[in-house]
């Protein structure tokens, strides 16, 4: 069981801590735990709770009237609207309660109902990376364990995977290449399997060496391979602070490609002295606009 604070909750749900002690005094559904030296603490049930309460107050229901209903009235209540009014808060929420209930269907469920809206090009870069910064941050602040963030991560990387492998595209002679990778630092590949992924779907001949990737490593592959494009993520600050040695590293092996930064957006004023044949790539929808262009 994990045990959150009020700053905790105010973290994941957003709503001020201010705001939830009012509700403890003047409502029934919210009761803080003690521990022995008497620190109040809420449990993962107070969490999913106060964000079904918040989701329905936020979906014009009374504060006082949700404080009569029972707890299952407000998860099936929630589910209801969810399932009928499937927007981007409720797909938020959604998969917000899936991750805390570390509920692999009901996270799939939410997946598969919406690419069968959407294209997963727009699941991506419209719902999965703004989620996946939400819970960055209430990562680093404690609010949600490695555990939470790991899981929702290896769904993803799942669904990424599987619709890599349904694109048959096979490159021929000519075909514009691109290597994939991400340095020691980088944590997370969810952002080189969207990448690869759009470049399979734009007929381009793509090589994803995931991460872990040393200058060093990529000499054995210059031998044989010379490619258009080199596509990078640099989000891990550790990673940032080395940037201009591991480019100047990489240009050295590749004096000829042009170099691809995947990193977030306030560090294009950090970044800004690059040389010309670097070019940043803050969102995803910035790298599909890029390699669509270019088909033109």
């Amino acid at each position: 069981m994990t045990a959150y604070s009020i700053k905790d909750l105010e973290h994941i749900t957003g709503i001020k801590a201010h705001t939830l002690r009012i509700w403890e005094q003047r409502y029934d559904f919210i009761h803080p735990h003690r521990t022995s030296t008497n620190i109040r603490y809420y449990t993962d049930d107070d969490l999913k709770l106060i964000l079904n309460v918040n989701f329905l107050k936020n979906h014009g229901y009374k504060i006082s009237d949700i404080n009569k209903m029972a707890h299952e009235t407000v998860r099936k209540t929630v589910n209801t609207l969810i399932e009928n009014g499937y927007g981007y808060a409720e797909q938020l929420h959604a998969l917000t309660l899936a991750t805390i209930e570390l509920n692999e269907e009901k996270f799939e469920n939410i997946l598969i109902a919406y690419t069968e809206e959407f294209s997963i090009e727009h699941m991506m870069t419209q719902l999965i990376f703004p989620f996946l910064n939400k819970m960055n941050v209430q990562w680093h602040t404690g609010s949600f364990s490695a555990i939470h963030k790991q899981f929702a991560a290896t769904l993803i990387r799942q669904k990424l995977i599987s619709a890599i492998d349904a694109e048959k595209f096979i490159p021929g002679p000519g075909t514009e290449s691109y290597i994939l990778f991400g340095p020691p630092e980088e944590k997370s590949e969810i952002c080189l399997l969207f990448s690869q992924l759009i470049l399979k779907k734009n007929k381009r001949r793509v090589i994803n060496l995931s991460l872990n990737v040393k200058p060093e490593d990529l000499k054995i592959l210059s031998k044989n391979f010379r490619p258009d494009y080199i596509f990078t993520t640099l989000f891990s600050p550790a990673s940032q602070l080395k940037i201009f040695q591991y480019l100047a590293a990489i240009s050295d092996i590749f004096p000829s490609s042009h170099l691809l930064i995947a990193t977030k957006p306030y560090n294009k004023e950090i970044l800004k002295n690059l040389p010309d044949n670097v070019k940043l790539i803050p969102s995803g929808s910035e790298f599909i606009s890029f390699v669509t262009k270019s088909n033109n």
